[in-house]
């Protein structure tokens, strides 16, 4: 039949009822209702005189499990929807082959003195549901094991399309001291909030802490911390904030900012990638011209 020609210019159309329920699903605000309309308990569709089996039903309960979707959502990030890791659960995000356990997605990164992907049979033996790694061993069993030239840059891409996904607020924190301070106040006084951990607030860390972020958070709080030029604006960058805090301007990482004015420059960084419409919290005083 005829669509409607008055349909609101946000209305989507996806012609796949399965894709329909799970892109409803993913972009769900937390405490709104969702309606389905149509098929009610049956389990098949017709279409163009095929019978097709398929149940709401059994769509909405796979897609509101957390690690259902998770999975779906990270497949399909990587054009891979129709991997076998799909039916695999995954249950938390490791980057040290020794953690893992059933259910992890390991990520096999390079660091100074070890690569992680040459840990990824150790991951699989471990039971990981998802190994990512850049081992070019054959013997590694393509059931758990996906490939990737550099498994750090899809850490960071899957982080960025998660906090992109996202429904609630964001708070993105910086400052040369006080960020793990204000971080855990915070957390304590909003309801049905997430932080990250310690101080995971590197290009590794901040990645991390995205995917750990629960599906029914209302406001995640993430630290940023910088070292040079350029690393506030690539993390700020993944998180896109609703609120950037910047705690203080002091003297710290000189070797590598050079004075208080290079301090200032990137912690500043964070001011430009704010969603729009949201909003900076600066420290008063002499910096607030900047």
């Amino acid at each position: 039949d005829a669509l409607p020609s008055d349909l609101p210019d946000s209305t989507s159309i996806i012609e796949d009822r399965e894709e329909a329920i799970e892109s409803a699903v993913l972009s769900l605000p937390k405490d709104i209702p969702l309606l389905i309309l149509g098929r009610g308990h049956e389990e098949f569709l017709y279409i163009k005189n095929k019978t097709i089996a398929h149940s709401d039903i059994s769509s909405v309960k796979r897609f509101f499990n957390a690690n259902s979707w998770f999975n779906r959502f990270l497949l399909k990030l990587v054009k891979l929807e129709n991997h076998s890791i799909s039916s695999q659960p995954i249950t938390d995000v490791q980057i040290d082959s020794r953690l893992v356990k059933s259910g992890t997605l390991f990520f096999g990164l390079q660091g100074n003195n070890v690569n992680g992907s040459d840990y990824a049979q150790d991951a699989i033996n471990r039971g990981a549901s998802c190994v990512i790694s850049n081992n070019l061993d054959k013997s590694l069993d393509e059931k758990y094991h996906l490939f990737h030239q550099s498994p750090i840059e899809l850490l960071q891409f899957v982080a960025k399309a998660l906090a992109k996904n996202f429904n609630g607020t964001k708070l993105g924190i910086t400052g040369s001291n006080g960020k793990t301070t204000v971080k855990n106040l915070l957390s304590e006084l909003i309801e049905g909030a997430y932080s990250s951990s310690g101080n995971l607030n590197n290009e590794i860390g901040l990645p991390l802490s995205i995917l750990d972020l629960p599906v029914n958070a209302n406001v995640g709080i993430f630290e940023m911390g910088a070292g040079q030029p350029g690393d506030i604006k690539f993390l700020s960058e993944i998180l896109s904030p609703s609120f950037g805090i910047i705690t203080s301007i002091g003297r710290s990482h000189l070797e590598r900012l050079g004075s208080e004015e290079g301090v200032l420059r990137v912690k500043s960084e964070l001011i430009e990638n704010i969603q729009s419409g949201g909003t900076a919290i600066i420290p008063h005083g002499k910096y607030e011209q900047h």
